[in-house]
């Protein structure tokens, strides 16, 4: 899930953050993308600044290192928020699409980190949600795997993705469903 604002560079009315009630305590990680997304159901405005206000300096001790739990709280939050049964019928209508290119995000973020295992079953779990056909989504993983690297300053290497024998095997498996 690719996030183009981060709350360290929001300005936000105190009222609105005692409407929302604040962020969400219970979530160690995603309390952001949560709380941006509580505020915008209920309606805050919102407006862009086009400059760049706030540096994210990463280090092997941030917390999004911690990719099982940034995972974990990242699809408790999408679940938290398409559970409102007050959601807006065309925000209703891509909450599969949002799912899919969320655990395809997470998968990647999995492979950056030498998590291949886990890599698999997120992307296993986005087939639930998947628009294409099987060989068009394995085709559009690589393409999201190198857009992700891209955005992230990093080169993907396709031979070592598509050499891991968890890739292999997941591909084995969809090509036997």
């Amino acid at each position: 899930m690719y996030k183009p604002v981060k709350t360290s560079g929001m300005m936000i009315r105190q009222d609105w953050l005692e409407k929302v009630g604040g962020f969400d305590g219970e979530l160690r990680q995603s309390h952001d993308v949560d709380l941006v997304l509580r505020l915008a159901l209920m309606g805050c405005a919102a407006a862009w600044w086009r400059r760049v206000a706030v540096g994210y300096r990463r280090y092997q001790g941030n917390t999004t290192r911690n990719t099982q739990t940034q995972a974990k709280c990242l699809l408790k939050v999408l679940d938290k928020f398409f559970s409102h049964k007050d959601l807006p019928e065309p925000i209703q209508q891509i909450e599969s699409q949002v799912c899919y290119h969320t655990l395809v995000w997470i998968a990647w973020y999995q492979y950056d980190q030498g998590c291949y295992g886990e890599m698999a079953q997120f992307l296993k779990r986005s087939l639930e949600y998947t628009p294409y056909y099987k060989v068009e989504t394995i085709s559009d993983w690589v393409e999201q795997f190198k857009k992700f690297s891209v955005q992230n300053r990093l080169s993907l290497d396709i031979c070592l993705l598509t050499d891991l024998p968890e890739w292999q095997q997941l591909i084995f498996k969809i090509r036997a469903i």
